[in-house]
């Protein structure tokens, strides 16, 4: 899995993390997405490279010295994105443990004869599709 360290600090309310989201798992770029956090990017990529080998890059987006802060931005994102199509998280937040980074792991568009065949609607046909706010809240 290819990860790439495009990371903001500070914080949340001052960085535009839905926005970048809504970006990287725009339907006409991946198959599915899921975001996360991790205290070792590199590791959760190594494992996600034999538990869901349908993704395929890591984007690590945001780093803070706070547990609970990172653990709140976390809920936040998947609770406003659980009911896009695209996205593929199940859990409204992560487990117990120490943090320090949000990432969004990306099956792309480009491996789809790698991946699990997913469907793939136009634009239009997103019924869940939300017009983005200013922030997530």
């Amino acid at each position: 899995m290819q990860i790439r360290y495009e990371l903001e600090t500070g914080w949340p309310s001052s960085l535009d993390l839905c926005r970048r989201v809504a970006a990287y798992g725009r339907i006409d770029r991946v198959l599915g997405f899921k975001v996360g956090i991790s205290c070792n990017p590199k590791g959760r990529a190594a494992l996600y490279k034999h538990k869901d080998p349908h993704y395929k890059e890591m984007v690590v987006l945001y780093k803070t010295s706070s547990d609970a802060l990172v653990r709140d931005v976390e809920r936040q994102l998947t609770v406003w994105f659980m009911d896009d199509a695209e996205c593929d998280n199940l859990n409204r937040g992560a487990a117990a443990g120490a943090v320090a980074h949000l990432t969004i792991c990306m099956s792309s568009l480009e491996n789809e004869s790698t991946t699990q065949a997913r469907p793939n609607p136009s634009v239009e046909a997103r019924p869940n599709s939300k017009p983005l706010g200013p922030s997530c809240r």
